[in-house]
């Protein structure tokens, strides 16, 4: 059986808060807090100030106590230091945008994860110590959405902002853009292909080397062959909220608004196989396959984690890993690990 019968539900980020806050126009701060009381805040923040050459404050909360503020986004920095100065185990600090994360991807190395956050920025982490490389900033609305481009050296961000952005991974300050429902790979600033065919949002697309397919909200899933200049409408008759392929290319996954995931038979539409027991009615949930396409994974409105068998469609583990609700979930391409995001920032 699959190493995913193993995982545990726990929660690694129960002690030490950082979080990040937009402001007015591109300014941001960063918050600390859950910090034991055995250390002077005061002196922390001094010390703080110093290193990171930024202005900062001390708030009071009622439910949180004391709370470190500092201008910028010093979360990278505060990380290391708590770290180094033994202030807290890494295991325990829990690194949020303090917004929605509506996607998480790896990169096709595993190395790495790309998140899409509510904040208008896309986030590049180290997947095992959780660090930030580096933001992107481009959107002027939420990040929905992210592709990675199999060299790891450029992705593909869509938002709310009607726009899709091309980025160099190394060079965060210059993105390409791209207005309209475009294919991603295009070197140039002007759609190749517009597809119109859609009712309403289109709220999930696949791309292979001859197809490109889409799901939207008026309940249709579109498959166009580049190749043949044909395509293929099945009819859901729910709003879809998310599609994925197997690896092989031959089957679709659909998440729709009416608590079920279906597996499509790409060449036909022929249903399958279902999923159910996940709770999925307002909210935009995204499902993938294991890259053995032998299990399927779903976010859920009741803050689980929902695995099933393929083949069987029953499920075999649910992992209750968020306090709030579970908007995304890739698989790493080892197919050892998981990664997660909820609504509320984690």
């Amino acid at each position: 059986m699959s190493t995913f019968q193993n995982l545990k539900t726990y929660d690694p980020f129960a002690d030490t808060d950082i979080r990040i806050q937009q402001r007015n126009g591109r300014k941001t701060i960063t918050s600390l807090q859950g910090l034991p009381e055995e250390f002077d805040q005061k002196r922390l923040l001094k010390a703080f100030k110093k290193i990171f050459a930024c202005n900062g404050t001390i708030v009071e909360d009622e439910e949180l106590g004391q709370v470190i503020q500092l201008q910028g986004d010093q979360r990278a920095n505060l990380r290391e230091f708590i770290i180094n100065e033994q202030i807290a185990k890494k295991e325990m600090i829990k690194p949020v945008t303090g917004q929605a994360i509506n996607a998480v991807k790896f990169d096709p190395s595993g190395d790495y994860l790309f998140l899409a956050a509510q904040n208008r920025l896309v986030y590049l982490l180290n997947s095992s110590s959780g660090k930030i490389f580096s933001t992107y900033e481009a959107h002027h609305r939420e990040v929905l959405d992210l592709f990675i481009d199999k060299s790891s050296s450029k992705f593909v961000s869509c938002g709310g902002d009607k726009t899709v952005f091309h980025w160099d991974i190394e060079r965060p300050e210059s993105p390409r853009k791209y207005y309209g429902h475009t294919m991603i790979v295009s070197r140039q600033k002007r759609p190749i292909q517009t597809l119109t065919d859609a009712k309403d949002s289109i709220s999930s697309v696949c791309i292979n080397q001859y197809q490109i397919i889409s799901g939207s909200v008026d309940g249709y899933i579109r498959t166009y062959d580049i190749r043949q200049g044909s395509k293929i409408f099945d009819c859901i008759s729910e709003p879809v909220t998310c599609i994925s392929e197997s690896s092989d290319n031959n089957c679709i996954l659909s998440s729709s608004l009416d608590n079920t995931i279906r597996l499509l038979d790409k060449s036909d539409g022929t249903l399958l196989n279902s999923f159910t027991g996940h709770s999925n009615k307002q909210y935009r949930l995204k499902s993938c396959f294991d890259k053995n396409d032998e299990f399927v994974f779903s976010g859920s409105e009741d803050s689980s984690i929902y695995i099933w068998e393929m083949l069987s469609g029953n499920v075999v583990n649910v992992l209750n890993a968020h306090s709030n609700i579970v908007c995304s979930v890739d698989v790493s391409p080892d197919n050892l690990r998981l990664a997660s995001s909820s609504v509320n920032g984690q």
